[in-house]
């Protein structure tokens, strides 16, 4: 059985398909990721097959700040397409990321079963709002419903055209007329979430192929000795540090605002390592009892030493947070990111998310300040780790590809 994995998007999105695809291994299927050249170690690294993906809208992003020197969405949508049917073409089944949103109709050319992965609940359900929606509180059953119906056609409306030029262009498929979405829900599509179900639960209207089994949790090894060394040596010093680290999602249109993050952090009693990703330090006078990490070093290794973390608060910074047994301080680029961080909030497990555009000087010092002043915070992240550790996460999803597989395929 050949599994093929589309991850697209940042190492947030690529890591757990990681760990997803060594599970599949062990079970004895032969698969592949195809993702961007920065990922070919991570995925080499852990014994999996690597094909490459073109052109990461990151490093372009970077490269332009955004500017009219970015490819434009289409392009990067026909240039995976393209390549993903060429590498895709003798696979029996696809697994793909979200920002892969053509991944449906690549599964529906090589008529081959495909699970969609997600990472947060954007599956239409009655029981709370999209995460899509600046409406992040329950409302009554219809218009929690309503508020995914109207995330589906916003998406569709700007799509349709692009989506239909690709199936038509390159994938010798008939135009759509309506949302094949709502058509992947009522033909019971298997959905794979990466989340865990202690943060939100499986909502009752949901049909059982979609696959709530917790986070999928990758053991990484990237820790370099002298690097390690120098840390052990900053952490052995005094009272535990807070980590601020904003990864692979950092960019340049958040720079303005590091300056006021900086500014609060050298105000604050407390002590820092930093990783500012693809932020630059240039011309930024750090706080003078801080760390600055320029090199990889594992969450798993990392976190459990550190008194919480400052974050973009994605899917996966959020729960590596949460099996440290950390709090965090969520500062959000994007509205997913800020849902994450409501759902932290609302469970004691951090302080209530700021928007990175929104961010003021001395927002991040009242958030430390909320932290130290709310010592049960602490206590209820170190039970949730403790409730995290009987998930299943990529077990459970490989354990529920293999046998829908076998069924589909008729396999004993």
């Amino acid at each position: 059985m050949k599994i093929a994995i589309v991850a697209i998007g940042t190492r947030g999105d690529i890591q757990p398909c990681v760990a997803l695809a060594k599970e599949l291994k062990k079970m004895g299927s032969n698969v592949f990721i195809a993702t961007f050249k920065e990922y070919k170690t991570l995925v080499e690294s852990n014994n999996i097959d690597y094909k490459e993906m073109p052109n990461n809208p990151a490093n372009r992003s970077m490269e332009n700040n955004g500017n009219k020197g970015s490819l434009k969405l289409e392009t990067y949508l026909k240039l995976w397409l393209n390549k993903s049917l060429e590498i895709c073409s003798d696979s029996d089944a696809l697994i793909y990321t979200p920002p892969f949103i053509v991944g449906a109709h690549l599964a529906e050319r090589l008529k081959i079963p495909f699970f969609p992965v997600i990472f947060e609940p954007s599956i239409k359900t009655n029981e709370f709002p999209s995460p899509h929606q600046p409406i992040l509180y329950e409302r009554n059953r219809m218009f929690n419903k309503f508020s995914y119906n109207f995330t589906d056609f916003l998406f569709w409306n700007r799509m349709k055209k692009r989506i239909n030029q690709l199936r038509t262009g390159i994938l010798n498929l008939p135009p759509l007329k309506v949302n094949p979405y709502n058509e992947m829900i009522e033909k019971k599509t298997p959905f794979l979430v990466c989340y865990s179900a202690n943060l939100i639960p499986k909502p009752k209207d949901w049909y059982e192929d979609i696959q709530v089994n917790g986070y999928w949790y990758l053991d990484t090894k990237e820790e370099q000795e002298g690097v390690i060394k120098k840390l052990e040596n900053f952490l052995s010093k005094d009272k535990q540090p807070i980590f601020i680290d904003f990864g692979s999602f950092s960019n340049k249109a958040i720079q303005k605002q590091l300056l006021y993050i900086i500014e609060d952090l050298k105000n604050s009693n407390e002590r820092f390592i930093i990783d500012l990703g693809k932020l630059t330090a240039e011309d930024l006078q750090l706080p003078a009892n801080s760390f600055l990490l320029n090199n990889n070093v594992s969450h798993k290794w990392l976190l459990p030493k550190v008194k919480a973390i400052i974050m973009h608060g994605g899917v996966g910074v959020t729960h590596a947070a949460l099996k440290a047994g950390i709090p965090s301080i969520p500062i959000a680029i994007i509205g997913t990111q800020y849902f994450w961080g409501e759902k932290l909030f609302k469970l004691g497990l951090g302080t209530k998310p700021i928007r990175i555009r929104k961010l003021k000087q001395g927002d991040l010092l009242q958030a430390i300040k909320y932290l130290n002043e709310n010592k049960e915070i602490f206590t209820n992240v170190f039970k949730f780790k403790e409730k995290i550790k009987n998930e299943k996460g990529s077990e459970g999803t490989a354990k529920f590809i293999i046998s829908y597989m076998k069924n589909y395929l008729r396999l004993d």
